[in-house]
């Protein structure tokens, strides 16, 4: 069983991408998407949902809703996908640079052990038009 390393290093991953689904069949088809497309088998007492983000786009209708997992041990070693590399960073050198521009707004949030609900209107992929960001207590 593996666990998140000592010295403090964070794997960012934007997968499992392939569960178009609503929430009490999320968890399930993120435990088959962590096993398919990064090789790792995850017990579901060891992950826990940190957020719950809506994302629009001016002049579209379409509505992303994606829900974050935190992965807290796992058994396997993570493997290069299609989907996926795998890279560890340290808190300090996350590459917000590389990132969503909406991430640095809420990750940091997560990553000091909180849980966030968000919404963001977007103009193109890089443009923030508009965002709410609420710290939860829980999800339902």
């Amino acid at each position: 069983m593996h666990s998140l390393p000592e010295d403090g290093r964070i794997q960012l991953s934007s997968f499992p991408a392939g569960c178009a689904s609503f929430y009490p069949r999320t968890l399930s088809c993120l435990m088959k998407e962590l096993k398919e497309e990064a090789g790792i088998d995850v017990p579901h007492q060891d992950v826990e949902k940190v957020a719950d983000l809506e994302f629009t786009f001016e002049g579209e209708k379409t509505l992303m809703h994606v829900h974050v997992f935190l992965v807290k041990a796992f058994t396997g070693t993570p493997t290069e996908s299609e989907e996926m590399r795998p890279r560890w960073f340290s808190m300090e050198e996350l590459p917000f640079s590389d990132m969503w521009p909406d991430d640095p707004m809420w990750l940091p949030v997560v990553l000091r052990g909180g849980k966030v609900r968000a919404a963001f209107h977007f103009r193109g992929h890089n443009d923030i038009l508009s965002q709410r960001i609420e710290e939860v207590d829980a999800f339902a």
